[in-house]
């Protein structure tokens, strides 16, 4: 957990990840660029969280997206 803390604070200071001034269902938004070249928008801390401990990038579903399945 504190490993995490650690590295969000590095990629917020350094620039990789920022702050989109924008809320989705009351949760902040951040565009994340990630070292492979790649950058994933409207992305929520806990997506971003999540790629840092299993480097695999998955985008967490969205209710309108859950709501289109059924």
């Amino acid at each position: 957990m504190i490993k995490s803390i650690i590295i969000w604070s590095w990629l917020v200071s350094t620039g990789y990840v920022v702050d989109m001034d924008a809320k989705y269902q009351g949760r902040e938004l951040y565009t994340f660029y990630m070292a492979e070249g790649k950058t994933a928008r409207y992305a929520y801390k806990k997506e971003i969280l999540q790629y840092i401990k299993r480097r695999n990038w998955k985008f967490l579903e969205r209710l309108e997206n859950q709501k289109k399945k059924k």
